[in-house]
């Protein structure tokens, strides 16, 4: 199952309003995963300033979306200083991996899906917890995820193993195929 997300769509007037407040605040959009709260003032002044009802998931993916094509402003070094990731231990990591491989890659989706599906990472959450006997807050680890993601630790959609269907097995050694001749 393949999770998709259609953009929000702003108004020529409704974009540089977005630009002008995300400038203002100075928290680059993959920020706002570790800071929840931030998030969700930055979508009551928008919600003011707009008077449009989007949501802080579909902000956030309006924003990567202009960033990934290069239509989406930067700080230029400006910006606040991320708050500290959550720390794991080597294994939690392992487990926190094993735990978005299974409910995220295997659903062809990429990383960045757990900013826009609160459901996601709520499961990867409650997952983690049960695994771990911990409770982390499913922004901290959404955000330890990207952290992992950026550093090239996470697989990729495109790279999840997949059986080879073209290959099958043997039940008797009489069965194994003889090699070609030369």
């Amino acid at each position: 199952m393949t999770l998709r997300r259609k953009s929000v769509q702003l108004d020529a007037h409704d974009r540089p309003l977005l630009v002008e407040q995300y400038l203002r605040w100075r928290i680059p959009v993959d920020q706002f995963e570790k800071r929840p709260d931030d998030l969700r003032r930055f979508v009551e002044e928008w919600h003011q300033t707009s008077a449009r009802k989007d949501t802080g998931e579909e902000l956030i993916h309006y924003m990567r979306t202009q960033r990934k094509r290069n239509k989406w402003v930067t700080f230029d070094g400006a910006h606040d200083t991320a708050p500290p990731l959550p720390k794991l231990t080597a294994e939690e990591t392992e487990i926190l991996v094993r735990i978005y491989t299974e409910n995220v890659i295997n659903m062809d989706c990429g990383s960045d899906v757990l900013a826009y599906e609160a459901e996601v990472a709520a499961l990867i959450a409650k997952e983690f917890s049960l695994a771990t006997n911990r409770v982390v807050p499913a922004h901290q680890l959404v955000a330890k995820l990207t952290a992992l993601r950026k550093r090239g630790r996470l697989p990729k959609v495109g790279n999840k193993e997949r059986e080879d269907k073209t290959i099958e097995g043997f039940t008797d050694i009489n069965e194994v195929p003889k090699p070609l001749a030369e």
